[in-house]
């Protein structure tokens, strides 16, 4: 199992990677939250996942700071451009605080057809990603 995890640092960021059972987690944390750092982890974990040949995904985020609506927008925009048709993606922001923002760059990524959602738990997060899958434990 060990083969299956994997950390990504990149400038003002880590991405813990691991494997389960019919999709990629990914935990990407630091110390201050920003457009790039979001765009950039966004970029590591679809090349990630590319390579593992998975297509459903959990992006699990730890940053203190939020970003503003503005921001927001520009990552939902362009994560939209850089992942294929077919990725399903579930976020999970561990500042409960961020969740509403979070749904705000849902709606603007799946305006631009990718198939995501943020939500509250991890375990809700979980569910939808794994539905109309088998899931072994």
């Amino acid at each position: 199992m060990e083969r299956n995890k994997k950390t990504i640092r990149v400038p003002g960021a880590e991405i813990q990677v691991e494997e389960h059972p019919g999709y990629l987690h990914a935990l990407v944390s630091g110390p201050e939250d920003s457009v790039e750092i979001s765009l950039k982890c966004g970029e590591l974990i679809c090349q990630e996942a590319e390579k593992r040949g998975i297509r459903r995904i959990l992006i699990e985020e730890d940053f203190p700071n939020e970003l503003n609506t503005g921001e927001m927008f520009e990552v939902g925009r362009k994560t939209a451009q850089a992942f294929p048709l077919g990725t399903r993606i579930a976020h999970i922001d561990r500042n409960a605080e961020h969740h509403d923002l979070n749904v705000f760059g849902e709606i603007v990524a799946v305006k631009r057809g990718l198939e995501i959602r943020a939500f509250p738990t991890i375990e809700g997060a979980e569910e939808w990603l794994t539905e109309g899958t088998e899931r072994s434990t």
